[in-house]
């Protein structure tokens, strides 16, 4: 497999490039007549931003968020369901648009401008293919793209692993087909996480094995949190206090882990920016601290958009250290979407919230717009199944009114009836 890698790269980037459009032409005049594929593939391409170029070569001539977004764009022409401005105002829309607007106007500020114009950018693009996306794709077939993409990173890395251990560990950690470790163990949650409930038990070995090979703590903690308890709920009442006692046991040097164990991946050695890779044995509560420490420099401004500690390794801080104070704004309204979430209709896009919610606490995605991760935290937010549960019932009142209207007017054409 490595030597025809090597040979696909020797060939040169546009032959990689050929490739990618032949395929993108394919997927395109096949996608008017399965708009499906147009759902998969716009999710695939967004997915392929976290891939390991060393292992996969993606064209760096072609950007594939643009032609994520290009797809989108089209599956909405071929669905002829355009987005309306009104589904910004749901979901977590609000708090994104609220963090990138603050961003835009303290841009002058930045520690670094061309970092945060490159932040703003992709944010902006994120945002504008998960509106789309919702508003042309049924829910379930964003549900399954989601799955399928997961699936196929995380059973490919199993894979690779096997046959090109070097290149797909770091540190012993699988990062298989992705950047890094904590990646492959986002993929392997959400594999399970965006399963059908009557198919979530297939999911659980594969995603056990991503998350037990890739280590990554915070994934394996949000996982067990949100899906437990879903998997425990055709069991019996014994059988779920037993499960409940081995989750106690075993949560308690997970959670340990993820707050005080040294981490083992390669970090920059000075500054925010620049600096040469280096092994790093801080922990998480160290890099927090030092994020800290980085918003007490900056309070009123932050560092700028795109511009904060290379592991700061937090959701939750991170807003805060790149817009300044004025970041807590998007943050609350996040926070408030959770409260409101969690009282509300259980679905899949419910369960796959709670899960990026608590990972994001530990990892520093939110906001991200270059993320992929980012882009399904938009798209469980706004919750599709829930949205288009709401949709239908609004038209059935309309037709209910409708019928009522029509019967009252015919009422009236008639006239009382004479004894």
């Amino acid at each position: 497999m490595s030597n025809a890698l090597n040979l696909l790269l020797l060939l040169g980037p546009w032959t990689v490039t050929a490739l990618v459009l032949a395929g993108g032409i394919f997927i395109v005049v096949v996608g008017a007549q399965v708009p499906q594929m147009l759902v998969h593939a716009s999710v695939a391409c967004y997915a392929a931003l976290m891939l390991n170029t060393d292992l996969v070569p993606i064209p760096g001539v072609v950007d594939l968020r643009v032609l994520a977004v290009g797809l989108a764009a089209y599956l909405v022409v071929v669905r002829g369901r355009w987005p309306r401005p009104w589904m910004l105002a749901r979901g977590a829309f609000p708090a994104a648009l609220a963090f990138y607007g603050i961003g835009f106007f303290t841009i002058g500020t930045a520690v670094d401008r061309s970092a945060a114009g490159d932040a703003l950018f992709a944010g902006i693009l994120c945002v504008g293919f998960v509106w789309m996306l919702v508003a042309a794709a049924e829910p379930d077939e964003i549900r399954s793209a989601i799955h399928g993409v997961s699936g196929l990173i995380l059973l490919g890395s199993i894979v690779i692993v096997f046959v090109d251990p070097a290149g797909a560990k770091i540190h012993g950690r699988w990062s298989g087909l992705v950047t890094n470790a904590n990646t492959l163990g986002m993929f392997s949650a959400m594999f399970l996480m965006s399963a059908r409930p009557s198919r979530a038990a297939r999911s659980l070995p594969a995603t056990i094995i991503g998350l037990i090979g890739s280590a990554s703590r915070s994934s394996a903690f949000a996982a067990g949190l949100i899906a437990g308890p879903r998997l425990v709920e055709g069991m019996g009442r014994r059988v779920r206090r037993l499960v409940m006692v081995v989750a106690i046991l075993a949560a308690i040097p997970v959670i340990h882990a993820v707050f005080f164990s040294a981490g083992d991946a390669t970090g920059m050695d000075s500054g925010v920016h620049g600096g040469t890779l280096t092994r790093t044995g801080n922990s998480r509560a160290d890099y927090w601290s030092d994020g800290w420490h980085q918003f007490a420099t900056h309070p009123a401004t932050g560092l700028g958009l795109g511009n904060e500690p290379h592991l700061l390794s937090s959701s939750v801080l991170s807003p805060i250290v790149q817009v300044g104070i004025a970041g807590a704004i998007p943050l609350g309204l996040v926070v408030a979407l959770a409260i409101r979430r969690s009282r509300g209709q259980p679905t899949i896009f419910r369960s796959m919230l709670g899960f990026l919610l608590v990972h994001g606490i530990f990892e520093m995605w939110i906001f991200a717009g270059g993320s992929v991760i980012f882009a399904f935290f938009l798209i469980a937010a706004f919750d599709p199944e829930l949205q288009r549960t709401i949709v239908d019932e609004a038209a059935e009142d309309d037709d209910e009114e409708m019928e009522w209207n029509i019967t009252t007017a015919n009422a009236r054409r008639v006239g009382p009836k004479i004894a």
